[in-house]
């Protein structure tokens, strides 16, 4: 079933706006009303990019899908503090084990066979998951380039409010 928009217009004395003969209503997102059916009608036409990012945060049946999902990651998995936790665990031993293989492949530190044995062992057990489909990761799943846009904008998007809002006000209130 396609997925198609349709601009609102303004009705008279507070009519409502016909629905699509056919059409499931998804809702309101990003200035236009969101519809999927078996064909698209002449009045509707497909997303544009923009509206598509802008509906993934504000459509009301994404953001009751994505509630759903925290709610079930919460009761199965744990709560936001628990994942974050777990999270932290696992970037402080891929730092510590990036420092390690960084120093010795410049000249540094070289590490000892055990701290090799070790950490050979944790990579070939990922890898071993991976490749068995024991471990799904989250960007295979949600499309890797997608994600890495998503990121990526998020990231430049945090650094440059710091940079421009909260860097500053800091500087100026400090001095």
């Amino acid at each position: 079933m396609p997925l198609f928009v349709i601009e609102p217009i303004d009705t008279q004395n507070g009519e409502r706006q016909t629905e699509p003969q056919g059409a499931q209503s998804l809702g309101h997102a990003a200035g236009v009303r969101w519809y999927k059916a078996d064909a698209i009608p002449t009045e509707g036409r497909a997303p544009t990019t923009d509206e598509m990012t802008a509906a993934n945060l504000e459509l009301p049946a994404i953001r009751n899908l994505k509630a759903s999902a925290r709610r079930k990651i919460e009761a199965e998995v744990g709560d936001l503090h628990e994942v974050v936790a777990d999270q932290a665990k696992q970037i402080e031993a891929l730092t510590v084990m990036l420092c390690h293989l960084s120093a010795e492949y410049l000249g540094g530190k070289v590490m000892s066979e055990v701290a090799k044995t070790t950490y050979l062992a944790r990579v070939q057990k990922v890898l071993s998951a991976i490749d068995s489909g024991a471990l799904q990761l989250r960007g295979d799943l949600e499309g890797t380039d997608d994600m890495l846009e998503k990121t990526l904008y998020r990231t430049n998007r945090i650094n440059e409010i710091v940079g421009s809002d909260y860097l500053p006000q800091r500087e100026s209130l400090l001095n």
